[in-house]
């Protein structure tokens, strides 16, 4: 196999992703490795992006996305703020009341209704942020699967998030991924060259974790 053959290896789909030797490159069950000038399967995917022009053609935006992933997270902040106050507020109305105070029941419904607005806002926020978040990683991890030979496909950039198990890891290494893999190419075409750190998607993916361990035990 010739440099340029193993080029287009890296392009097809039919690849291994995150596989770099020529010997096992190829994931057709059985293909010999064998072929003259250009492979047929690579011929007939027509999702094989080459050239630098058609690959910056085929990037997609992705801003809008980012922009509306940054504004829900924030939305989301902003009502774990109030949900918090909110608590405050029960817990000193639950003093109130284990101490023999006076608590009406119109204090009590209050309570109550302002606990289920607070709850309902956020599990639809947080729903919408997740959405969005999720479709910015995957345009991202696609534009980036045009640029280089990544280690997955775009599916799993957004089918790993609901994945029993895999839900534990893999979108942490997507993350990962991006960040070198972008610091690469960014490196490659300038002259300042930056440093790969994944020390801050390390501690947003543990607390990720520890945010769900924490909220299914406290709900």
């Amino acid at each position: 196999m010739t440099e340029q053959q193993f080029e287009d290896c890296k392009k097809c789909l039919n690849r291994k992703r995150g596989s770099n030797y020529k010997e096992d490159i190829c994931n057709i069950k059985g293909k010999k490795l064998d072929f003259e000038n250009t492979c047929r399967d690579f011929q007939l995917d027509n999702s094989v992006v080459s050239g630098v022009d058609n690959k910056i053609n085929a990037i997609k935006p992705n801003q809008k996305r980012a922009k509306l992933a940054e504004i829900f997270i924030w939305a989301v902040m902003a009502i774990d703020i109030i949900a918090i106050f909110s608590s405050y507020l029960q817990y000193n109305l639950l003093i109130d009341f284990q101490n023999n105070e006076f608590v009406t029941d119109e204090m009590l419904e209050s309570n109550d209704l302002r606990e289920i607005l607070v709850a309902y806002l956020y599990l639809v926020v947080f729903i919408i942020s997740a959405v969005t978040f999720i479709q910015w990683f995957r345009r991202a991890y696609y534009n980036l699967n045009i640029r280089t030979n990544c280690d997955n496909s775009e599916g799993w950039a957004a089918g790993s998030w609901f994945v029993p198990i895999i839900s534990l890891y893999r979108p942490y290494q997507i993350m990962k991924e991006m960040e070198s893999k972008s610091t690469q190419l960014i490196n490659s075409k300038t002259s300042e060259q930056k440093k790969i750190s994944t020390v801050t998607i390390g501690i947003w993916w543990a607390l990720w974790i520890i945010s769900n361990y924490v909220g299914s035990f406290s709900f």
